[in-house]
């Protein structure tokens, strides 16, 4: 009984990221509401002491939450034209539920999980890291005031707020296409920022 219970939980994990993994790509975006338009903030590198500009965002996609499960072949998961993970081929083991939720507090910020049903109970392996870096894109023209896209960073939030200790990760932007990639060892909090 136990081991039947236990295989109806992890098909019923995999349905539910299936289903949420299903969006439509040609919703229109959601204009940021002006009474709550943030300002730019200002946030320091925990380890360079460098500081970096938070950009308003002009407006945020339809939808907030998109999952989809990938294997060891790898794959990828878009949300919108607003963010999207390319994960490498064997960056995990076995089958793992990839999300991205979109924060929507004024800035560019994505919320990255993975889980994996393991004995019968949900397990976050994003935390721990993957074998290869996952490469998170974000479309900067989603936000306000980039003058120079050479400038721009993704920034994860160690304390997981965007008033705490931040990293610069690795990014590389690109200009034509309106993204910024960086190279993820793991999954937390990231935010879009100018140096």
């Amino acid at each position: 009984m136990n081991e039947h219970t236990n295989k109806i939980r992890v098909f019923a994990a995999l349905l539910l990221a299936f289903a949420a993994g299903a969006c439509d790509h040609g919703k229109s975006p959601t204009a940021v509401d002006a009474s709550v338009q943030m300002a730019p903030l200002v946030v320091s590198d925990a380890s360079s002491g460098g500081t970096y500009t938070l950009h308003p965002a002009n407006s945020y996609p339809a939808e907030s939450v998109v999952s989809a499960v990938i294997d060891r072949k790898g794959g990828e998961i878009w949300i919108s034209d607003f963010a999207f993970l390319s994960v490498p081929n064997k960056a995990v083991t076995d089958p793992t539920t990839f999300t991205i939720r979109i924060v929507r507090n004024g800035y560019i910020e994505v919320d990255l999980t993975a889980t994996r049903v393991i004995n019968g109970q949900v397990v976050d392996v994003g935390a721990q890291g993957f074998a290869f870096p996952v490469n998170l894109k974000l479309n900067y023209g989603y936000a306000v005031g980039v003058l120079d896209p050479n400038r721009l960073r993704v920034l994860w939030e160690v304390d997981g707020t965007l008033t705490g200790r931040m990293r610069e990760m690795p990014t590389t932007a690109d200009a034509k296409l309106k993204w910024v990639t960086a190279k993820l060892d793991h999954f937390s909090g990231y935010v879009m920022a100018s140096n």
